[in-house]
């Protein structure tokens, strides 16, 4: 598979979680998990959830959701792409809280193409986040 397909790839399953242009070059740090955690509290707590019925939705242990709503934990980005896939929310509604609409998705994953496709830089970061194993290919 050429490294244009694998972006390609990944590029799509981005598209699918809802991911805005600004996360999906790089993700090394949440900046405010704090604002992410209350998004984690208000989705669970608006489906009637518990905490462990929670955690089993999204395949992880309820200690994992115990911590991060204690605050004693950072919600991992495959954390976070587990409850954007298992709840149908949007990476971006969990980053921003502002959820996409499928037009503003689209015109968000061309600018990613346009801008991976002239920025050489940025390409080889996400080729070389892949082949470190930190982006699903």
């Amino acid at each position: 598979m050429s490294p244009y397909s694998i972006c390609e790839k990944y590029l799509l399953q981005v598209r699918d979680l809802g991911c805005d242009a600004k996360d999906i070059v790089v993700y090394e740090e949440i900046s405010d998990s704090k604002a992410i955690v209350d998004r984690l509290i208000e989705l669970r707590t608006a489906r009637g959830l518990s905490q462990p019925k929670f955690a089993e939705t999204v395949g992880c242990a309820f200690s994992l959701v115990s911590a991060l709503e204690r605050g004693d934990k950072k919600p991992s980005k495959n954390f976070l792409m587990k409850v954007a896939k298992a709840f149908n929310v949007t990476y971006s509604w969990l980053f921003n809280g502002v959820d996409s609409s499928e037009e503003q998705k689209e015109k968000e994953m061309s600018e990613i193409i346009d801008y991976l496709s002239d920025n050489a830089l940025a390409r080889e970061r996400v080729l070389e986040l892949i082949r470190n194993g930190k982006l699903e290919k």
